[in-house]
């Protein structure tokens, strides 16, 4: 079966207190009915200050092995992709008016956030009076929309 819970726990120099908790091998099923499992490594973070005040919690599934010597770069990662997809992602809502989902069909999503940063450039050049110049240093309109268009798939 799966390998017993493991813990480091260590203070830094600004007395936090690093707690890092590790289990290998627990197995999860891919489908309802199948039989056979697939194993995961789960890693649970938490930092606390002084007076027992939970700063930062999260966990991680990983289909790295965890121990003593990685789990600290483990969760730094799992901790910047988290930064990177969420804190990105939220900016660009800002900017362009939308929400976090549209759905999870196919290539859906990617094709209604495609369409709301057309909308936001143009607004932009509309607004900003740059989309006279921009059409004039492509040649045509359509030689435009088909530039931005190939510059938002990149």
């Amino acid at each position: 079966m799966h390998e017993q819970k493991e813990e480091w726990i260590f203070k830094d120099a600004e007395d936090l207190q690093h707690h890092y908790q590790w289990s290998n091998k627990l197995p999860i099923k891919q489908d309802q009915k199948a039989d056979d499992f697939t194993f995961v490594h789960l890693l649970e973070y938490s930092v606390t200050d002084t007076n027992s005040n939970v700063l930062y919690y999260n966990t991680w599934m990983t289909d790295i092995y965890l121990h003593e010597n990685n789990v600290k770069e483990v969760a730094a990662g799992g901790r910047a992709r988290f930064k990177i997809e969420n804190v990105t992602f939220n900016e660009q809502k800002r900017g362009c008016f939308i929400e976090h989902n549209f759905g999870h069909f196919d290539n859906l999503p990617n094709v209604f956030f495609g369409l709301v940063q057309i909308a936001t450039y143009s607004q932009k050049c509309f607004t900003s009076g740059e989309r006279e110049t921009l059409i004039q240093k492509v040649g045509s309109q359509r030689r435009f929309w088909n530039a931005l268009q190939l510059y938002l798939a990149a």
